[in-house]
């Protein structure tokens, strides 16, 4: 009512009706109304690539995903000066494979039930080209029914999510140790007694007790020795490095839905130790 009586020449009173939705008005009869033929998406995939793919809003604008990034990228602006006619475009062609994003789609899914999780999702790569093959993560939605695409679990948590790497950080420190010219794998440090800083304690969950090379302190998965490789390089090469890596820079991605890593505004002695073995810096 409120918009009928807007004085407006034109007004949308509902949008996407369905055929019948649309004979049952007309046959009230009612003189003023009419009917306008609108384009809208359909994704043959479903929730397959949900996120990859993304969504338009009622207008056809690309609001997540790939469909917010082209459109991001000018193309709806060329196609609404008439410079990006349909006929003359070609398919956007992505580097997922279907066939694998598929399975690794249901297998995600299939563990999350199985083990009662929160979400679930995984990444497959091209090993040589770091191009993604794969990318799924669970709970998704229909994109042709996103009625619950806005809800607070729906996110694409391998590239929105951040997450503390733990002990397979450790690759890093030891990378770092050696790049650094400061420690050589014949280099031995002394894991036998945790370390102490201020309230906290360093130790081994399954540690040998003794004086590791560094070659052990990676095959060991060693915590003190992984805190005294960062301690041999200081804080400010441990930080540099990382930096250098791109590991606490922002994932260059054409999805829109990256978050950017977290580290500690100021790196102290205790915050490098424990970054040293996966923990003060989410990516």
């Amino acid at each position: 009512y409120n918009k009928l009586k807007s004085g407006a020449g034109f007004v949308w009173l509902q949008r996407q009706l369905t055929p019948k939705q649309q004979a049952d008005i007309m046959q009230l009869g009612i003189p003023g109304f009419g009917f306008r033929t609108e384009k809208r998406r359909f994704y043959p995939a479903g929730e397959t690539s949900s996120y990859i793919v993304g969504l338009t809003n009622i207008d056809n604008q690309g609001i997540s995903g790939m469909e917010k990034y082209i459109d991001e990228q000018g193309l709806s602006d060329l196609q609404a000066s008439g410079l990006a006619v349909a006929k003359d475009l070609k398919p956007v062609q992505l580097s997922i494979d279907l066939r694998v994003q598929h399975i690794l789609r249901d297998e995600v899914a299939t563990g999350m039930e199985k083990y009662h999780a929160i979400a679930a999702g995984a990444v497959v790569l091209n090993v040589k080209t770091g191009e993604v093959l794969a990318m799924a993560s669970v709970p998704d939605f229909d994109p042709n029914n996103p009625y619950n695409a806005q809800d607070k679990d729906r996110l694409n948590r391998m590239s929105a999510g951040l997450y503390e790497m733990g002990s397979t950080f450790k690759s890093f420190t030891t990378a770092m140790a050696l790049d650094s010219g400061k420690i050589t794998l014949q280099s031995r440090f002394d894991a036998s007694r945790p370390i102490r800083i201020g309230h906290q304690t360093i130790h081994d969950f399954h540690g040998k007790g003794r004086v590791l090379s560094v070659p052990e302190v990676f095959i060991y998965s060693s915590n003190i020795g992984s805190a005294k490789e960062a301690e041999a390089v200081g804080i400010d090469g441990h930080r540099e490095f990382l930096h250098r890596l791109g590991i606490l820079e922002k994932m260059q991605t054409e999805l829109p839905e990256v978050a950017r890593p977290t580290e500690p505004k100021v790196w102290k002695q205790v915050n490098s130790i424990t970054i040293a073995f996966g923990h003060g810096v989410s990516t």
